[in-house]
């Protein structure tokens, strides 16, 4: 596949699995074995897990690229995250936040391996920080320099 081709078939599984909340789209975009190198676990059935927790606690959360580079077999995208929490969210180590109704905001850097034209292996770093602020579970800012 070209890298424009990765880069569709990416956009494409995170349109379909998270904004639209289809999980069969694991079986369309996703390797049977597939790594989320976030959790260390592998296959199809976690990432459905992962789709329906994030679909419950923000369930008009949608996903907007604002960068996005493909080289290789590799794709990165730089995600602006953003939806309502209406249902609790699990954080370690505060434990579950309950439902806010607050409309949050975060970012996330994301990168996806394409092997045969399906996603075998994902990595991810997000601003959880900036997100439990705006939940209220963290304070706003810095603390002062002494």
């Amino acid at each position: 596949m070209t890298v424009e081709q990765n880069k569709a078939l990416v956009r494409s599984f995170n349109k379909e699995a998270f904004a639209d909340g289809d999980l069969s789209a694991t079986e369309r975009y996703l390797a049977p074995d597939f790594l989320n190198h976030v959790s260390g676990q592998r296959g199809r059935e976690h990432m459905q897990r992962i789709i329906q927790y994030v679909r419950a606690a923000f369930p008009d959360g949608r996903q907007q690229v604002d960068q996005e580079i493909a080289e290789g077999d590799l794709v990165a995208q730089l995600i602006t995250s953003t939806g309502t929490q209406t249902g609790e969210v699990l954080h370690m180590p505060w434990g579950p936040i309950a439902p806010t109704g607050k409309h949050v905001s975060w970012q996330s850097v994301r990168i996806y391996r394409i092997v045969d034209g399906k996603i075998a292996e994902h990595w991810a770093v997000r601003d959880d920080i900036r997100m439990l602020q705006q939940l209220g579970a963290l304070p706003e800012g810095r603390p002062p320099h002494k």
